[in-house]
């Protein structure tokens, strides 16, 4: 037994107080939420039972000295002015300093007559502290403290009272597991509730530019119609159409188009809201270059057409931004019913009758406005007329494919590619998927398009394995394309012809419009792909909350981040939280994440602080013609910008620091608006007081643990003039002096640029501790 006795009632008392342990220490670590709570009262349940007269639980800090999460007993006030360090010399021979080292129990029946705890005995005979075990405590696999239990009795800790104390520091370690899982759970289901919020919004609104969608439109039409059947008056439909986006995306990248379409946005709504009602004059983004106005009037007599030459004056002032000056064109199509009685007044009708009287206007030159007439009904004709288009040119392989790269920013190395299809036209024009490829999803053309793309890829990797270069490529895959039942069948044909391509190596990219469709038959197809290897990845995650719900369902490898989170997290710290959780979500499930979107330096760095080291994106690399891609790899190095921060990934509990920096990034951008007029609403109370803002809350509250830092207390002087700069601009800008305010932005921008260094150099700090 324990203790020698021949008293069998204190054998009793004895196994009583083991008991009495391990069910006060396993209630204690049932019903504790938080580690401070499930550290105290396991402490003071593991000395309450009477066998042990002190414990303390630690964990060395930057310094190497125990700093104590919580502590029970006598002597403990006197403990924690003991400075007890990990450091291997010889006074530093205690038995916590040696289980941190060494990883294992350890104990000492009588610690006084130890000659390494002679630095200690006069602490130990007051106290009583006459043995002593330690344990360590692991967390995620690794050494995260030591819990040490103590009693005034010496020969108390032989191999029952070890298996005891063990027992309940393995119960606490699953403790300590369930309560992360539990604060990941926690953020997870506030993203959760603002997932199904944003979706709701997401399903009815453009995410680029915050416009009603096309859905929206109809159903805005719609009530228009009703409105004028009921109370008298007209209705017209106006349809827009960017001249020539796509040269601006081809020439400046896609992320001045993308500021192009919210600069269109911008005007449409000024236009609107400096001559109409709000309900009257109703703008949406129907998708790609497309806008959608539907306009109500009471006045037979108004000109319509007047009023759509107007709307191209406004859209043909020139874009200028960044020393960039762009001229703007467009083609617009116009309809109007003037009875709404007729078959003719239905949203569907309309928007055709003035899509078609829009591609009228294209045809004409280019940067004009036409109306419908019945002319325009030939419409039809033209649209089957582009199918055939397409299926021809399917047919005369004017499809070629090009390979994006997937570049991993830890290792700098690219791990694969993404196949993308481009159409190249008998006269060499490349023709982008947008202007394609929506059209062939509204039929079967789609699923050949599909067919040919998995084809021609498999073929291209077989080329590269020839020739000794194997990467693992990724494949789009349609929704009617999966729907098929000879899916599998003809995917398996490709790879018999094609033996030297791994099917491991091959990643099928499905949407979760595809995903979802039919959750049965998709699980059944990723099942079967499985056994031959082959693994699926779910494109645009997180834009949709149901792909949350079957995401546990779903097998696929890898879940790549919807890029419209990606292109807006520098801008929006609520598309961060996003990212931030869907990484975490991953790492839960044991899913591989990828950014997809990633254009800017920032953009990679930040991603890569969260954890997310794999990136798809202009940045990293554009997308390669075939025939080019060997000596592009062979050649491929990761941008200069980015090698110091490869290695800079932080720790979940230090995610609010890149937070910090998007939320900052955010409400900046907000204040400079208002020097180009925007309507934007700002706090003047929280611009003034700089602790009052989102990044100040996270300064003055949980960034206060990084107090030690050199960078931290600039980080707070910085963050204190930018505040001072933003106020004083609001206070000009509020009362119309821009002039006055002009020079102030210069100044923001470089204040805020200074502070951006700073917390990415804090972050650095951070990430190497």
């Amino acid at each position: 037994m324990l203790l020698k006795s021949s008293d069998e009632r204190d054998k009793l008392e004895i196994i009583k107080s083991f008991y009495k342990a391990l069910a006060d220490a396993s209630e204690a670590i049932y019903y504790a939420e938080t580690e401070r709570e499930l550290f105290d009262k396991v402490s003071k349940a593991v000395v309450e039972c009477g066998l042990f007269s002190a414990v303390w639980i630690g964990s060395p800090g930057r310094n190497l000295l125990f700093k104590y999460f919580a502590a029970y007993g006598p002597g403990i006030d006197a403990l924690k002015h003991i400075k007890i360090s990990i450091k291997d010399t010889p006074e530093n021979q205690t038995l916590a300093a040696r289980t941190w080292r060494q990883e294992k129990i350890l104990y000492d029946n009588n610690q006084i007559e130890d000659p390494l705890r002679k630095h200690f005995s006069d602490f130990l005979k007051k106290y009583k502290w006459l043995s002593a075990a330690t344990f360590p405590v692991f967390k995620s696999g690794k050494i995260y403290a030591v819990l040490a239990a103590v009693s005034d009795r010496t020969g108390l800790f032989d191999k029952d009272t070890v298996n005891l104390l063990e027992r309940i520091v393995k119960l606490m370690e699953s403790a300590i597991d369930k309560i992360q899982l539990h604060a990941i759970e926690n953020k997870f289901e506030k993203f959760k509730k603002y997932a199904e919020k944003k979706v709701g919004h997401a399903a009815r609104y453009d995410a680029l530019t915050d416009l009603p969608n096309y859905e929206t439109f109809e159903s805005e039409i719609n009530r228009q119609i009703e409105k004028g059947r009921r109370f008298g008056g007209n209705v017209a439909v106006i349809i827009l159409d960017l001249d020539d986006l796509k040269t601006v995306n081809d020439f400046y990248g896609t992320t001045t188009g993308d500021k192009v379409l919210k600069i269109i946005a911008e005007r449409l709504l000024k236009f609107a809201k400096d001559r109409y009602t709000k309900d009257s004059f109703y703008v949406s983004r129907l998708g790609g270059d497309e806008f959608g106005i539907s306009l109500f009037y009471k006045d037979s007599d108004e000109d319509i057409y007047a009023i759509a030459k107007d709307i191209l004056k406004e859209i043909n002032l020139p874009y200028v931004s960044d020393g960039l000056k762009i001229d703007l064109k467009a083609s617009i199509g116009v309809t109007k019913v003037a009875d709404l009685n007729s078959k003719k007044a239905e949203p569907d009708t309309l928007i055709r009758m003035a899509g078609q009287a829009m591609y009228k206007s294209k045809a004409m030159g280019k940067n004009m406005v036409n109306f419908f007439s019945s002319d325009e009904e030939l419409g039809m004709v033209e649209y089957y007329q582009k199918l055939r288009n397409i299926e021809k040119a399917l047919k005369a392989k004017e499809f070629v494919m090009y390979y994006q790269p997937k570049v991993n920013l830890k290792t700098g190395k690219i791990f694969g590619f993404e196949s993308l299809i481009r159409w190249i036209d008998n006269k060499g024009n490349v023709i982008s998927p947008a202007e394609f490829i929506p059209l062939a999803e509204t039929s079967e053309t789609i699923v050949d398009i599909g067919d040919y793309v998995i084809k021609e890829t498999v073929k291209q990797m077989n080329i590269w394995a020839e020739a000794g270069k194997e990467w693992q490529v990724s494949i789009n895959v349609s929704a009617r394309q999966l729907r098929k039942y000879d899916f599998l069948e003809k995917l398996e044909k490709v790879l018999k012809k094609y033996p030297s391509v791994k099917p491991e190596l091959i990643q099928l990219e499905i949407t979760e419009t595809a995903a979802l469709e039919n959750i049965a038959h998709v699980k059944e197809i990723i099942k079967k792909s499985s056994e031959s290897d082959i693994t699926f990845s779910m494109d645009d995650f997180g834009s949709g909350y149901s792909s949350l719900l079957y995401f546990k369902e779903l097998n696929v490898k890898v879940i790549k981040i919807d890029i419209s989170f990606v292109k807006n997290m520098l801008e929006n710290a609520e598309d961060t939280l996003i990212i931030e959780s869907i990484i975490s979500l991953a790492r839960i499930f044991g899913r591989e994440v990828i950014a997809e979107g990633a254009e800017t330096a920032d953009h990679c760095i930040i991603l890569n602080m969260l954890g997310c080291s794999n990136i798809q994106g202009y940045y990293t690399g554009r997308p390669v013609p075939a025939d080019k891609v060997i000596n592009w790899t062979q050649n491929y190095k990761l941008p200069d910008d980015l090698v110091q921060w490869k290695d800079i990934t932080l720790n979940i509990e230090d995610f609010p620091v890149a937070l910090a920096y998007t939320q900052h990034n955010d409400w900046i951008n907000k204040v400079l608006e208002l020097n180009k007029g925007a309507d934007i609403s700002i706090n003047k109370d929280k611009v003034k007081n700089w602790k009052e803002c989102p990044f100040g809350i996270w300064y003055y509250g949980t960034g206060v643990k990084y107090g030690h830092i050199k960078e931290y207390k600039e980080i707070g002087r910085v963050h204190k003039n930018l505040h001072e700069l933003a106020y004083k601009n609001l206070v000009l800008t509020l009362n119309g002096k821009y002039e006055e305010s002009e020079p102030l932005i210069g100044e923001i921008s470089k204040t805020r640029e200074k502070l951006r260094g700073l917390l990415f150099n804090l972050a650095k700090i951070i990430a190497k501790r």
